[in-house]
């Protein structure tokens, strides 16, 4: 949570609006009622029952990426962190199902707040694939 809330501060300070979610469920409201720029999101996250797994992000991405096809949503850039070697837990074939405009980041923590910020601003500003 302290590294959360440096994130978050970091983020406010840049005149980013913050939503700290901490399960698959509040995410996904999250999303869908905001319909956000961008996602960090770390693979350890609490899935729908309240448990710490590494299933979580991926149900996450999962879910949300079939809404935002089911709803025309646009799919928000995604930004994965883990304190574990990203490419290990983040592997890209998972979401190669999503539209390709949806930049997945895999990025190590522990990260400095001031570099994630510019690791999602970019994400968000880079074009779609074509």
């Amino acid at each position: 949570v302290t590294l959360a809330n440096e994130w978050r501060a970091a983020f406010e300070a840049r005149n980013h609006k913050i939503l700290l979610c901490n399960n698959v469920g509040n995410g996904l409201t999250a999303c869908i009622n905001e319909n956000p720029d961008a996602v960090v999101l770390d693979f350890f996250f609490k899935d729908a029952d309240g448990n710490l797994t590494g299933d979580g992000a991926l149900t996450f991405t999962t879910r949300l990426g079939l809404h935002c096809y089911e709803s025309g949503m646009k799919m928000p850039k995604l930004i994965g962190v883990t304190a574990s070697k990203p490419k290990d837990f983040f592997p890209i074939d998972v979401f190669a199902q999503l539209p390709r405009d949806a930049v997945v980041k895999r990025l190590r923590k522990p990260i400095p707040a001031d570099e994630l910020v510019v690791q999602v601003e970019r994400a968000i500003a880079s074009k779609p694939a074509n």
